[in-house]
């Protein structure tokens, strides 16, 4: 067995590498949250030289990449569920677990990986990691490139860690930075032959005792120091000013968006109880260029909506349609589910849903605005289940959007948008 079938240790970036053939294996993205940006843009921008720049893999959409290799860091920390794996910039870039944390594994990926990485880091108590590459793109196929679009206002964010000037500079537009993850057999048999060989080396035997209370080293010590350090500021605003914390400029964020949200509600509810205006809807497939869409349109010749196949879900410009375009696809020969309560889902809001990619876009309906310029208000992960909200009191409604799109969110987390701020049209 060739050391490209191994697990190896790397010393150049103190991880235990679990071997990957970009030819063959998944390549998968992860989860980025607003805490975890920092980290990976400071990843990204430390790999962004032109000398590391290859051609990507027969399996990859892009036409070159960086090859990287990144940290797996089991997180029993992590609340909403304990085999969370955290992607990681690897130990050389210093500092702690936590400082280097650049997103988690989706869950579709955990039961790949997460059993097999958190016995072999307990039993060897050094950190695991595997290959990667981030995405490059041609400049060119940017819409922005001919737009000339200015980054003044221009923040870090989950989709775009990197501006558009740092982009153009290098001359490359960065996409995502993805994983290599083989099959969960075959990351079992190498864990399993690394592991068998580890004990016989030492002249142990080969049933395991019971495993180290740490993950990788340092998490616990990182996990320990960062609650330290909460509990002391916490108890100094205490003492200061008879609250355990200071109002930070995100909290007053928050507190607008939650206020610009209401006149959201109340225009809901007017929204819901008129007519749509649309009639007679039919569904009809298109092909162009060998690509097939589901549409479904009225007697104009107006498009209501898209039934994305396989499975959906069938996204509407105006959520009042719903019930008439299921109908219109089953009287074109379409098998699809509804919700069997659709009628009291009733608490919907004037959105849209754009799916695609790694997410679904959630985005506020106005007049004469393109959809690709529609404000987001928020945006559901498949994967994880992971509802977003930009306001805390669009979560129910959102939900319910869902709901009628035949997903039900596992979890809703608030987060910080990217876009311009939440407003009703004038």
């Amino acid at each position: 067995m060739s050391s490209r079938d191994t697990i190896q240790y790397a010393p150049d970036v103190g991880l235990l590498m679990i071997p990957g053939d970009p030819a063959k294996d998944h390549s998968r993205g992860f989860a980025v949250f607003d805490d975890s940006v920092p980290a990976l843009r400071a990843f990204i921008l430390d790999r962004l030289r032109k000398e590391n720049i290859r051609p990507a893999a027969p399996k990859a959409k892009d036409g070159a990449v960086i090859p990287v290799r990144v940290g797996l860091v089991p997180r029993p920390d992590n609340d909403y569920d304990t085999r969370a794996v955290s992607v990681a910039a690897p130990p050389c870039h210093g500092g702690s677990v936590l400082d280097r944390h650049m997103g988690y594994l989706y869950s579709s990926a955990l039961h790949v990986m997460s059993e097999s990485i958190r016995e072999l880091t307990e039993e060897t108590g050094m950190p695991v990691g595997c290959h990667g590459w981030i995405e490059l793109y041609d400049l060119e196929n940017d819409s922005r490139f001919y737009d000339d679009e200015d980054d003044a206002d221009w923040e870090p964010s989950r989709d775009e860690p990197v501006s558009w000037a740092e982009q153009k500079a290098f001359g490359y537009a960065v996409g995502s930075v993805r994983v290599l993850l083989p099959e969960r057999q075959t990351v079992r048999a190498l864990v399993d032959a690394y592991l068998a060989a580890r004990r016989q080396e030492a002249g142990r035997c080969t049933e395991k005792g019971p495993a180290p209370a740490g993950v990788e080293q340092g998490l616990r010590r990182a996990l320990a120091e960062r609650l330290a350090v909460r509990l002391r500021t916490g108890l100094s605003h205490r003492a200061a000013g008879g609250a355990w914390g200071r109002e930070t400029e995100r909290d007053r964020a928050r507190q607008r968006r939650d206020a610009e949200a209401q006149p959201l509600l109340h225009a809901w509810e007017t929204y819901r109880s008129s007519p749509h205006g649309f009639r007679d809807l039919r569904a009809v497939t298109r092909s162009v260029f060998h690509h097939t869409r589901i549409l479904v349109l009225d007697r104009s010749g107006v498009e209501v909506g898209q039934y994305h196949e396989p499975d959906g879900p069938l996204t509407l410009v105006d959520e009042r349609v719903r019930a008439e375009a299921l109908d219109a696809l089953r009287a074109h020969g379409v098998d699809v589910d509804a919700p069997e309560d659709l009628a009291s889902l009733d608490g919907f809001p004037d959105a849209v849903v754009v799916a695609g990619g790694d997410k679904w876009s959630i985005r506020l309906c106005k007049p004469g605005v393109p959809r690709s310029r529609l404000p987001e208000t928020g945006w559901f992960d498949p994967d994880s289940g992971t509802l977003t909200v930009y306001a805390a009191s669009l979560a129910e409604p959102l939900t319910v959007l869902l709901l009628r799109h035949g997903v039900r969110p596992l979890l809703v987390t608030w987060g910080t948008p990217h876009t311009v701020k939440l407003t009703l049209a004038a």
